[in-house]
């Protein structure tokens, strides 16, 4: 998949992400903004592991670690872990005290779904052999 294939990808995901949660907000029988809290969770989400060096290129979990995880990077992969999970635990919770109905529910979590398709083909990379024919040179 070459560069412009995945800033497509991610963005047709993106832009699919916001209008489901856009349509849980207002195309459902209790109308109201509170699906958009996820959003907010979901925005806040790789701040912390850009705060304690977590890049895209950083494989933490392999066999071969040249170093340990220290405390500063652990906190930040749990503090990250907390607000990815937050997103769709917050849709739940809304739903369960019934501010929210089933449809805003599954609307909430399918952008969600789209939000994280979207951060994966961003981060997915590939050889470069297998783009060397695709027409684009950048």
């Amino acid at each position: 998949m070459s560069d412009l294939r995945q800033l497509i990808i991610s963005a047709f995901c993106l832009v699919m992400g916001f209008l489901f949660l856009i349509l849980g907000c207002t195309a459902v029988k209790k109308r109201n903004a509170w699906p958009l809290m996820s959003l907010v969770l979901y925005c806040f989400t790789p701040i912390p592991f850009v705060l304690c060096g977590r890049g895209a290129g950083s494989d933490e979990f392999g066999g071969d670690d040249d170093e340990p995880l220290d405390a500063f990077k652990t906190i930040g992969l749990f503090i990250g872990g907390v607000l990815l999970m937050s997103g769709p635990g917050l849709a739940l919770v809304l739903y369960h005290t019934s501010v929210i109905c089933g449809s805003a529910l599954l609307l909430t979590l399918l952008s969600g779904v789209c939000f994280l398709g979207a951060t994966v083909s961003l981060t997915v990379t590939t050889t470069h052999e297998e783009d060397a024919d695709d027409g684009y040179n950048f």
